[in-house]
């Protein structure tokens, strides 16, 4: 059913079972959408262009396994059929009502964004665009990208108007692995709408109220959503660069920061976050550049970035210091890295500050190993580094997520195995007064020692 002309009393009473959802990008965010569309009963196809994620999902196989209740959703919704999967872009286009576009949008290598694959998708969606239809972009991305790329794409291709023949919106995902269900559904966070006029808006609100137990929030046009997403992102960067440049500060004046920010935090006005290892993810260490490619006098953003980067150099210099106590050249040592998902409980390395401690490390020490519960054996040799089970010949364990299993390490057996007693911990996850019992040399980040 075509919804862009029909009035607020029609568009409040229509089932959602007569309603055509295309949803281009079956990933870790797009899937769960597709499935949580598709439990609410809208007729939902999902387009991917790759075909094994496809014919998995047709056959009731969540290819995401590692996201929490998908499988038992997929497996569910495939088998009532209000979820089917295509490669075909075009046709699903051109047989739904409203198009949902949630693919990654990526930096290049100089950290410019790469639109390439919101463009391929929107030539698809354009080819079999109709009057009537509504396009919404869910990914993040730039400002000004779902108005004036977007738009003009889908009526140069389509020979159509935008805000006469079809609406466009954009509705910014607010979701994180593991928890995409619940999240989609209003877990933590409104659905925040943009639409390119007031139909479209209502259009959106009437889609998302029927998935966000929450509520929906409509702003004034796409822009504006967009600068929601990117801004609560940025916010987030800038405060864990301010967290770690508080630590580094303390630790020159000989004071622990933690104590500092757990004191300060008393304030109700006063919210300093924890210092870390750096930032990882999709989100928080590429959507600043996407700001600041567009107003590169942001100092505030670059040097936020600068710090958070930095953090890794700041690490290996800790178990530069933790070695000389034990008199061992940084190049002698044998290190290993427990950690390599951008965070604990999710399988997924993208600008993981593990990763990055580890790559730099190759050049400086003798030999990096690395191990982490979200990756197999096979998992990490395929990322390049050299896999490790045991504690065995290592001179440095470097603690850079605060997996479950960490918390868990029997310390007495640890130092049975090791050459070398001594850890790093980026996460403050280990006690201190019985690592130091047992003879270890350790480093934290929040510690003045």
């Amino acid at each position: 059913m075509k919804l862009y002309n029909l009035s607020r009393v029609k568009l409040n009473n229509i089932n959602p079972a007569d309603i055509t959802i295309s949803i281009y990008g079956l990933g870790k965010m797009g899937l769960p959408l597709a499935g949580v569309f598709a439990k609410h009963n809208f007729k939902v196809i999902g387009v991917d262009i790759n075909k094994k994620t496809v014919d998995s999902i047709n056959k009731g196989i969540n290819p995401v396994i590692e996201e929490k209740g998908l499988s038992s959703l997929i497996r569910k919704v495939t088998k009532t059929g209000f979820l089917k999967a295509t490669t075909d872009g075009v046709e699903a286009s051109k047989t739904s009502d409203i198009k949902i576009i949630i693919i990654p949008i990526y930096l290049d290598d100089k950290n410019n964004p790469d639109l390439s694959l919101l463009k391929d998708v929107v030539k698809k969606i354009g080819t079999g665009l109709q009057k009537g239809d509504i396009v919404i972009l869910e990914s993040t991305a730039p400002a000004n990208t779902t108005l004036q790329v977007i738009g003009k794409m889908l009526e140069k291709i389509s020979n159509l108007k935008l805000n006469k023949d079809f609406g466009l919106a954009h509705c910014p995902e607010r979701i994180s692995s593991q928890t995409a269900i619940k999240d989609i559904e209003g877990r933590l966070c409104p659905k925040i709408v943009g639409g390119s006029d007031l139909k479209t808006t209502r259009i959106a609100e009437y889609l998302y109220k029927k998935i966000n137990k929450r509520d929906v929030i409509s702003v004034q046009n796409p822009t504006v959503a967009e600068l929601v997403k990117i801004w609560g992102e940025v916010y987030r960067d800038v405060n864990i660069a301010f967290a770690n440049t508080l630590y580094l500060s303390c630790k020159e004046l000989g004071v622990d920061a933690f104590e500092v920010i757990n004191a300060a935090n008393t304030n109700p006005y006063c919210r300093i976050l924890t210092p870390g290892p750096g930032v990882g993810g999709h989100c928080i260490p590429v959507y600043p550049y996407f700001i600041l490619k567009e107003n590169t006098n942001n100092l505030l953003l670059n040097l936020s970035r600068q710090i958070n980067d930095s953090m890794s150099t700041h690490v290996i210099y800790l178990a530069k210091e933790a070695l000389k106590e034990k008199n061992i050249p940084l190049k002698d040592a044998n290190i290993l890295i427990l950690g390599i998902a951008y965070r604990a409980g999710v399988k997924e390395v993208r600008k993981s500050p593990g990763i990055k401690i580890a790559l730099e490390l190759n050049s400086l020490s003798k030999t990096v190993y690395v191990n982490d519960p979200q990756f197999s054996k096979e998992d990490i040799e395929k990322l390049g580094f050299k896999y490790k089970e045991d504690f065995t010949k290592i001179d440095c364990i470097i603690i850079t997520t605060g997996e479950k299993a960490f918390k868990k390490i029997n310390w007495s057996m640890v130092k049975t195995q090791v050459k070398t007693k001594i850890v790093i911990d980026t996460k403050n996850i280990i006690n201190k007064k019985a690592l130091s019992n047992l003879g270890f040399v350790t480093k934290r980040i929040g510690y003045a020692k």
